[in-house]
């Protein structure tokens, strides 16, 4: 079985939506069922919080339950067991290869895995992969990047069935 991690800083927001929104999207893929599972992780994550408020009323707008989430830090094990890691900005690339440089051949981001970016993103370009924290932003902006997260997922998942 793969396994995709996906990390950011506290693991209550952003990669937990990215978490709950794969597991709910990867049924319609029926050829990754039973083959591919994701986790999430955060670099600088508190073990065992809930995701944030905003961040479960948005997945719950999108019919998709985030209640069971509690949050986990980055550590080895997860990094070892992960056959790709993705991540929701470029700073959390570099958090990850300095925490586990044996990693970087399958560190991310997110948004330029699914583009075809390989790797750390161009200078130039890297603002343009990273998903933006709502952490301390009004709903609005937690609905957002649940929708960002929501096409990326669609990406990735397309992306890996085409690899099986």
């Amino acid at each position: 079985m793969k396994t995709v991690l996906f990390v950011c800083t506290a693991n209550t927001c952003r990669s937990p939506m990215a978490e709950a929104i794969f597991d709910e999207l990867v049924d319609e893929h029926p050829r990754l069922r039973g083959l591919v599972k994701c986790e999430s992780a955060g670099t600088m994550a508190f073990e065992g919080d809930r995701m944030a408020p905003y961040a479960q009323e948005a997945l719950s707008a999108m019919g998709v339950d985030g209640t069971k989430h509690r949050s986990k830090r980055l550590n080895e094990k997860l990094v070892e067991e992960a056959d790709l890691i993705l991540t929701m900005e470029a700073c959390h690339m570099d958090e990850v290869e300095a925490l586990f440089p044996e990693a970087e051949n399958k560190v991310h981001t997110l948004k330029g895995y699914v583009e075809g970016v390989m790797g750390y993103p161009d200078e130039d370009g890297s603002d343009s992969y990273n998903i933006e924290d709502p952490y301390r932003m009004p709903g609005d902006a937690y609905i957002e990047v649940a929708q960002e997260l929501r096409e990326a997922m669609e990406k990735l998942l397309a992306m890996l069935d085409r690899r099986e």
